[in-house]
């Protein structure tokens, strides 16, 4: 949305001149925008994926000091502008779609919930204030949504297909951390399945999905602490460290040089390292089912009412 607004409203880094628009626009947005407009079967998504990195890459560039393309105005006017125009799309289809709600708004869409027989009244109104602002909207249909808050979500198409957002992703970008992919795998079998999240879990086979990821900096080192024969063994580990929380196993750590502070990583729980796979039956890895269970049961807590009634 950020690179569509600064082209409709002619927004360019001041230091780069009009020339900017031209260009960002004629070979990074429209190229991908023509491409992203082709049937799914005839799309490369290495252009729809790459050039949206290369759209919105280049907005969040001009609001870091370091980059060539600072500045910090043209951020601001692009941000303000898309405030503006979502808002004044959730006003225009509240005022005029009778019991309709925002499920959840942020800054490049909304989700309605509305009676069925005002769908083709929301889309005509949804065209008319895009087309108004210049700017084109993608409308998706949900059968079922389970929320947690706006940046993570599960929903379910009309064709039962089911998206992920945030904590919810099961297959995540490589960018993104891929700890504790089970916990994403019993959440969908719960809320779209009635699985109970103990069985998906106790019965999965794939070792790496129970491992999290534990990254340091030059500023802190990451320590894994074992007992032997009563005495504490520290060992550093290298900047990219991957585990598991486990029954018996060490303690994980977080040392910072500088100030010599030490923070605890899953706090209560030990972990057993996994850099190196060993091949073994799932129930020789030892693992703590109960913690993963617990962090599934921590984001339904978070969307179920479990209030307990009397009567």
């Amino acid at each position: 949305m950020y690179p569509s607004l600064a082209i409709t409203q002619g927004l360019y880094p001041e230091h780069l001149g009009p020339e900017w628009i031209n260009i960002y626009n004629g070979e990074i947005v429209s190229v991908r925008v023509a491409e992203k407009h082709k049937p799914k079967a005839e799309r490369d998504f290495v252009i729809v994926e790459g050039f949206k990195l290369a759209a919105n890459g280049s907005y969040g560039k001009t609001n870091e000091e370091r980059s060539w393309l600072y500045d910090p105005l043209y951020a601001m006017k692009t941000t303000i502008s898309g405030q503006i125009f979502i808002s004044m799309w959730a006003e225009y289809i509240c005022e005029n779609i009778p019991d309709c709600t925002i499920l959840q708004i942020n800054t490049d869409g909304i989700t309605f919930r509305f009676p069925k027989k005002y769908r083709e009244s929301l889309i005509k109104l949804s065209d008319e204030i895009t087309s108004e602002c210049k700017l084109t909207y993608e409308l998706n249909e949900y059968k079922k949504m389970v929320i947690r808050d706006v940046n993570n979500y599960s929903a379910q198409y009309l064709d039962n297909k089911i998206k992920h957002k945030g904590d919810f992703e099961i297959n995540k970008e490589l960018h993104k951390d891929p700890s504790m992919r089970i916990v994403s795998i019993a959440l969908e079998k719960y809320f779209f399945e009635g699985k109970p999240v103990s069985e998906t879990i106790q019965e999965h086979k794939n070792i790496y999905d129970f491992c999290m990821r534990l990254k340091t900096n030059r500023d802190s080192i990451a320590q894994y602490i074992t007992l032997n024969e009563n005495r504490l063994h520290v060992q550093d580990l290298s900047k990219t460290t991957r585990y598991y929380i486990s029954n018996h196993g060490g303690a994980l750590q977080k040392y910072f040089i500088e100030s010599e502070k030490v923070t605890g990583v899953n706090v209560g729980f030990v972990a057993t390292l996994f850099n190196k796979y060993v091949e073994k039956p799932m129930s020789k890895y030892n693992i703590n089912y109960q913690f993963y269970i617990n962090e599934c049961n921590k984001i339904i807590n978070q969307i179920e009412d479990k209030q307990l009634y009397l009567f």
